[in-house]
């Protein structure tokens, strides 16, 4: 296989679309109250007075408050570590799609990746099942913003037959279509 192109994935913030993509993360407010009121009810179920007899009602409380403070400091890590795509102009947030084809269709798929040319990109029938050739197509909703690259499965992985290619607004709804 040709390794001269670089996967689509990896170009996403600093191929042919950098200036226009940036990375929004979410807030972690909401998954930080939780783990807070998961700790405060540990914390109040083993220094309340009226816990004092309740020796079991104290023990589950202080187990199910601590569940969920272990699930909301999770929630809030996984939500620090994390960010989605999103397109610049229209704030947009930018949807990853993989599409496959007949390997017997290499030729037309790439050809019309390689131009740009959509249009044509319609007309080739997709494969509903996993097939050896691959369009990974990163688009808006409404289209405003879309890339992709054919790939072709060699033993263990796909590999890019293509370069990243950023197609225009309006191939960019047909594009949309598509998927």
């Amino acid at each position: 296989m040709n390794n001269d192109f670089k996967v689509i994935d990896d170009t996403l913030y600093s191929g042919i679309a950098a200036e226009d993509i940036i990375q929004r993360r979410k807030s972690p407010v909401i998954a930080l109250i939780v783990a807070l009121a998961g700790s405060a009810l540990a914390v109040w179920s083993l220094t309340s007075d009226t816990m004092v007899d309740r020796g079991n009602l104290s023990s589950m409380l202080m187990l199910v408050g601590g569940l969920i403070a272990i699930v909301g400091f999770i929630k809030a890590g996984v939500t620090f570590s994390s960010a989605a795509p999103v397109y610049k102009p229209t704030g947009e947030r930018i949807r990853r799609y993989e599409i496959y084809y007949q390997a017997a269709d290499k030729p037309a798929l790439c050809a019309a990746v390689s131009s740009g040319d959509m249009e044509r990109l319609v007309n080739i029938p997709r494969n509903d099942k996993s097939s050896s050739l691959l369009l990974t197509l990163y688009a808006t909703e409404s289209g405003s913003f879309s890339m992709g690259q054919v790939s072709q499965y060699v033993p263990h992985a796909f590999e890019p037959v293509t370069d990243v290619v950023r197609f225009s607004a309006e191939q960019g709804k047909l594009a949309v279509g598509l998927v």
